[in-house]
């Protein structure tokens, strides 16, 4: 009986030893994450504010409350695409559990 108990611990300490081995490292996928940037758009906004200072200075706008109106739109605008994230592209290691089916 004494040999049997041996190799029952035996057997069960390489069980524990592999599943703690295979359990150790997450599996994951290497994904290529886009970046978000806009600058672009942010400088659309800066450059139609620009023209729109110039336009109001050579006194293109004939009726009342025109530029102001335009005016707080492009800097709504403006704070709006501000406080959007900018992250550069990047390749990185996802869980698969977290990736969508298809």
């Amino acid at each position: 009986m004494e040999l049997k108990r041996i190799k029952e611990e035996r057997v069960t300490a390489a069980v524990a030893a592999l599943v703690e081995r295979l359990g150790g490292p997450a599996m994951t996928v290497r994904k290529f994450i886009p970046g978000e940037d806009h600058t672009e758009q942010l400088n659309h906004v800066a450059q139609a504010m620009k023209d729109l200072r110039e336009e109001k200075r050579r006194g293109l706008f004939d009726y009342p409350g025109g530029d102001d109106e335009y005016s707080e739109a492009l800097v709504d605008e403006r704070r709006r695409l501000a406080t959007l994230p900018h992250r550069p592209a990047a390749w990185g290691d996802v869980d698969p559990s977290l990736l969508a089916p298809g």
